[in-house]
């Protein structure tokens, strides 16, 4: 399982009816991460993230999800 307890995305103007969406498929992206054992981070930022304009919420939902996955991971290292 993974917590995320506070996820602050910043989107573009007009994504904000498409926030929760990407945010369900980001957490449902993230699943594999509870595989590594527990982790506590106080903050992750990342870079901003450019989609394509017929980008969907699962396609930007799993872009983020690599982005932290990367980050997660170089972290443990």
């Amino acid at each position: 399982m993974i917590d995320i307890e506070r996820l602050k995305l910043r989107l573009p103007p007009g994504y904000e009816p498409r926030a929760a969406g990407i945010a369900r498929e980001l957490a449902a992206a993230l699943a594999p991460l509870a595989a590594l054992g527990p982790l506590s981070l106080e903050r992750l930022d990342l870079a901003p993230l450019r989609v394509g304009p017929g980008a969907s919420d699962r396609d930007i939902g799993l872009a983020l999800a690599q982005e932290v996955q990367r980050r997660v991971r170089a972290q443990r290292s």
